[in-house]
């Protein structure tokens, strides 16, 4: 193996093990400057995205349309979302729960 002395295995040809600036040069786990792995990658971008592996993945990323129920005052029947009292008239499961709006919206 070419490269021992980056794994922390042996120092560098010259130096001493219990020499200081050996470690700190080499990634030793034992010195605090050098405490950083040398075989591990960083956090920058190692390959751009193309633009159609970006959409293919995103493709999924869809919006759903609510899901709706249809109120269970007999008088409204207006689209509502489950388990939400009507805010046309205010029923909820069959009584009036809030006071109704009067507007056709």
């Amino acid at each position: 193996m070419a490269h021992r002395h980056r794994m922390g295995l042996m120092p560098p040809t010259g130096a001493t093990p219990l020499d200081a600036s050996a470690r700190s040069v080499v990634g030793c786990p034992a010195s605090s400057a050098g405490a950083r792995n040398l075989h591990t990658k960083d956090t920058a971008m190692q390959h751009r995205k193309s633009r159609s592996r970006t959409h293919h993945r995103r493709a999924h990323w869809k919006a759903t349309a609510p899901a709706l129920t249809t109120c269970t005052n007999p008088a409204c029947g207006k689209a509502t979302p489950p388990h939400r009292a009507c805010q046309h008239c205010g029923f909820y499961r069959g009584r009036e729960v809030l006071p109704p709006t009067g507007g056709d919206t």
